[in-house]
């Protein structure tokens, strides 16, 4: 039993290794040929032609001239309409246009060096070197340039020139430039001459002075004329001397290049 065993499993042993041997002798199979690509090739194309653009040239056009009516009257043009013609009063660009070609200041910038001043109506910027600006910074001397006219044919006079700015304070009037000089001959904070006045002089129900002539002219005359006198108190005039001497109520630094 034991010998028919033996064979049996023997069998099964030779069975296996032969079913092995055959496995390893079959051949892999072959994967199925890839479908061969046509590739056409297309013939190369010229390139595009972009044409250059053509510039048409114009014949220049004609300057334009301007013949005025008159040939002695120089015309400027110019935008908006003046105000007024007052230089106490001008505070805008159409007026002051006017005004700096029709009228001269004491001084001026200099063109080359706007950090410095030059002299127009004075012979000469006041300075301390030279004696026209006091030691403690409150008084200024104006040289005031012999020869000038005015449109009239009149000659200037330092007396003019210290009637010009007495007669721009004592106007007054809160809208217009005079508010530059007023706190320098007046003092801090005084923005207008009527400020100096006490409104209630006026009525009891008055509270300020300001823009209001009906108003100013109910205050005492004596009081009205004590105001004025301080003002010309502080610009007189020499005109023997041909000076103009403006006395202020505190140092200013500023005070030059305000004219």
């Amino acid at each position: 039993m034991q010998h028919k065993l033996s064979i049996f499993f023997s069998l099964i042993i030779v069975v296996s290794l032969s079913l092995a041997a055959c496995a390893q002798s079959s051949p892999a199979p072959t994967p199925p040929a890839p479908t061969p690509t046509t590739v056409v090739v297309q013939p190369a194309t010229a390139a595009p032609t972009i044409s250059s653009p053509t510039a048409t040239v114009l014949p220049s056009a004609a300057p334009i001239t301007f013949k005025p009516k008159d040939p002695t009257t120089y015309v400027v043009p110019s935008f908006g309409i003046p105000e007024m013609l007052d230089p106490a009063f001008c505070y805008e660009a159409s007026c002051g246009q006017i005004i700096f070609n029709t009228h001269d200041t004491l001084l001026f910038y200099n063109r080359e060096d706007p950090n410095t001043l030059i002299p127009m109506l004075a012979l000469e910027v006041p300075s301390l070197e030279n004696g026209g600006i006091s030691a403690d910074g409150l008084s200024y001397t104006f040289k005031i340039r012999p020869g000038v006219l005015f449109h009239d044919g009149s000659e200037l006079t330092p007396s003019d020139v210290a009637y010009t700015f007495q007669r721009g304070i004592l106007q007054g009037g809160t809208w217009s430039p005079q508010v530059l000089l007023t706190e320098p001959f007046l003092g801090a904070g005084i923005l207008d001459i009527t400020d100096l006045i006490t409104p209630s002089l006026a009525g009891p129900e008055i509270t300020t002075l300001n823009d209001d002539p009906a108003s100013l002219a109910l205050v005492d005359p004596a009081v009205l004329k004590a105001t004025c006198q301080k003002v010309t108190n502080a610009i007189v005039a020499d005109d023997q001397a041909g000076t103009v001497t403006m006395k202020l109520a505190q140092p200013w630094g500023p005070f030059l290049a305000t004219f």
